[in-house]
């Protein structure tokens, strides 16, 4: 997946969300136990702000973090969002993706990685906002691609330690790519065949996937 179209993505699942959010802002969201839509709306505002942040100040060393701020008083929680929204496309678009910034995967330190993450954390609380409000979610099979490419890439590698790992197979049922995580474990494969989109989401924790790839997935720290 492009740039330019994981920019559009990332303004597509945030307007969704916001959208979502406004919808139905006192309901409350399945995965994020005690968060309402707005909450929701706030949340993801916040990272959007941070990682503005490290953008504009060309942050490089996690010394130089500073926590995004609350919503400002008498400001509707998604009309904060849709601006938090503009300013990371401001942010991210004149950044050349090899130039270096601080994050929190140690191989890589780049506004590639900003953007990618990004994209993926808009997509899966753009379902979180219309799971709450009712609605249909979708993504494109690009931007459910890029994120499993994360999970596989990424996510897998920030392992908890003290748990007994076997290979988890992905094999999407209605799509070609296919991918292992702990790949390198002993134990007996564990198969995971669902629906494409699906597959992100039960990675992500959002859909059910069956107790012994919840298992496997519990590795992961993903906080």
């Amino acid at each position: 997946m492009g740039r330019n179209e994981q920019l559009g993505a990332v303004l597509e699942m945030s307007s969704r969300a916001a959208a979502g959010c406004e919808r139905a802002p006192e309901a409350p969201v399945e995965h994020r136990p005690g968060w309402t839509a707005t909450d929701l709306a706030v949340h993801l505002a916040q990272v959007q702000r941070f990682w503005t942040d490290v953008c504009e100040r060309e942050i490089v060393t996690s010394d130089d973090q500073a926590r995004p701020p609350a919503l400002p008083g008498g400001v509707i929680a998604t009309d904060w969002l849709r601006a938090q929204t503009s300013r990371l496309l401001d942010a991210l678009r004149p950044l050349d993706p090899d130039e270096r910034r601080c994050t929190w995967f140690d191989d890589d330190q780049t506004a590639r990685f900003i953007l990618r993450r990004q994209t993926i954390e808009a997509a899966v609380h753009c379902f979180d906002a219309e799971h709450a409000a009712s609605v249909s979610w979708t993504a494109s099979p690009d931007v459910v691609e890029l994120g499993l490419d994360e999970f596989v890439e990424v996510m897998q590698r920030q392992r908890r330690n003290g748990f007994a790992l076997s290979p988890l197979v992905l094999e999407p049922v209605d799509s070609t790519w296919r991918r292992t995580l702990f790949a390198e474990s002993a134990g007996e494969p564990v198969r995971l065949e669902r629906p494409f989109s699906e597959t992100l989401l039960g990675l992500s924790g959002r859909h059910p996937i069956g107790p012994d790839a919840e298992r496997l997935i519990a590795a992961v720290d993903l906080d």
